[in-house]
Formats: structure tokens, C-alpha cells, sequence
């Protein structure tokens, strides 16, 4: 009786295994379709290749969107660059136009003082500057000193119109235009 009860147990044991094999076959079946036992291995190789292909892929595609995010890095870096030069340029046309006025006269030294300087304008040592008075163009002035708000310039007859004598709150401008 103690053998038979035991090799119930060693049947009900491999049944279940059975059991666990066949649920295992038929998860098996519902992946692979309808494919036969046969066609495995080919398929498998198969899928290998393709999945080999699309790794290949995907490497390209990793390459290509890394290149244009490095491209689309550096054009944003140029255009920020050029935006900051553009605004340069828009603040130096902007002081071209810029309009002073003698505030001081001193024809003992022969020296006039401008207010306009190096941060308030484009006057650079370099610069003609135009003095005029109700419209009428009176003659030039050549700077000496730049400084930051006022420009002193030598008060030179020559440059000036015949008779004509510069006053403060005469007008200032400059000649010529700076560019970029």
C-alpha cells in the first residue's frame, strides 16, 4: 500500500511537470505563430539579422541627430554672437546722431570744451567735429583730449569761417559717420 500511495505521488509530480511543459509549449506556439518546430532556428537567425540591421540604424540615427544638434548648437551660438553685433552697430549709429554743444570757450588758452566724450558719443581723437549755430555750418574743430562725457579741441582760426567767433551752446556734430 506504502508503494503504491508513493508512486501516486511520483505521477501526480510528472503530471504536473507535464502540465508546466504544455502551458510552456503553448506560450511558446502563441509567440511564434504558425511557424513550424522546423523553421525556428531560421527564424531566429532571421530575427538576429534584422535585429542586427536595425542596430545599425539606429547608430546612424544617433550619429546624424548628434551632428545636427552640434549644428544647431553652433548656429545658435553665431546668432547670438551677430545679435550682439548688430547691437553694437545699432548703438554706434545711434550716437553718429548724436548732437552737443560747446559749454566752454577759452580764447586766451584757445581750447573749447564739447559735451560729448567716449561714452555719450563716437568722438574719437581721430574725429572732425562740425560746430554750427542756427543752422549755419561755422567751421570745425579737431579734438585733443577724449574723455568719457566732454572733449576738449583746440580752437584753431583756419578752421573756422572768416569773422566768425564760437560761442557756448553752439551745436557740435560730428563729420563723418562710424561704421560698424
Amino acid at each position: 500500500q506504502k508503494s503504491l500511495d508513493k508512486y501516486d505521488t511520483e505521477i501526480a509530480e510528472h503530471d504536473a511537470e507535464l502540465a508546466k511543459l504544455a502551458q510552456v509549449m503553448e506560450e511558446i506556439k502563441a509567440k511564434i505563430g504558425d511557424i513550424e518546430w522546423s523553421e525556428v532556428p531560421d527564424k531566429i537567425t532571421e530575427l538576429q539579422e534584422e535585429r542586427k540591421s536595425q542596430g545599425t540604424r539606429l547608430d546612424e540615427l544617433i550619429m546624424i541627430t548628434t551632428k545636427l544638434t552640434k549644428e544647431v548648437s553652433d548656429k545658435r551660438a553665431e546668432n547670438t554672437r551677430q545679435n550682439g553685433r548688430l547691437a553694437d552697430i545699432r548703438k554706434k549709429i545711434a550716437l553718429n546722431s548724436k548732437v552737443g554743444a560747446i559749454t566752454t570757450v577759452d580764447s586766451t588758452w584757445g581750447f573749447v570744451i564739447v559735451n560729448l566724450g567716449a561714452n555719450n558719443s563716437n568722438v574719437t581723437p581721430q574725429s572732425k567735429l562740425l560746430v554750427s549755430r542756427n543752422g549755419t555750418l561755422l567751421g570745425s574743430l579737431k579734438p585733443t583730449s577724449v574723455e568719457a562725457t566732454q572733449t576738449v579741441c583746440d580752437l584753431n582760426a583756419r578752421d573756422l569761417k572768416s569773422g566768425v567767433r564760437i560761442q557756448p551752446g553752439d551745436r557740435v556734430t560730428l563729420a563723418e559717420s562710424v561704421g560698424n
